[in-house]
C-alpha cells in the first residue's frame, strides 16, 4: 500500500536528501517520487495515473545554494516526459515515494 503524504512532507524529504548526498548531484543516490495533482486542475476528467508526475530529488527546486528553481517530471502514463512542473499552478492531491533508500 502506497503511503499518502502531503506536498510538504515530500519536498522535505527530497531536501534532507539532497543535504545528505552531495546536494543530489549523483543521479545514483537519487530518490525518486510521485506527485498526484488534483483532477480540478482540469475541465475535462483524467485518471489518476494521468495526474501523477514522477520527480527525482536531483531537480534543482530540492538543492541548496541554487540560484535555479525548477522541478521536472514525468508522467506516469507516458505521454509527458520532462514537463517544467513549477510552471504550473496545478493542485496537489498527495504525494508518495517510490521506494525507501
Amino acid at each position: 500500500m502506497t503511503k499518502k503524504i502531503t506536498f510538504d512532507e515530500f519536498y522535505n524529504k527530497m531536501w534532507e536528501h539532497g543535504r545528505t548526498h552531495n546536494n543530489n548531484e549523483d543521479w545514483e543516490d537519487s530518490i525518486t517520487g510521485v506527485i498526484v495533482y488534483k483532477a480540478e486542475n482540469w475541465d475535462k476528467p483524467y485518471t489518476e495515473e494521468q495526474r501523477s508526475y514522477r520527480v527525482s530529488s536531483c531537480n534543482r527546486c530540492f538543492q541548496s545554494g541554487k540560484i535555479a528553481n525548477s522541478m521536472f517530471g514525468s508522467c506516469l502514463d507516458g505521454t509527458d516526459d520532462g514537463v517544467r512542473l513549477d510552471w504550473y499552478k496545478w493542485e496537489i492531491d498527495y504525494c508518495y515515494f517510490d521506494e525507501e533508500k
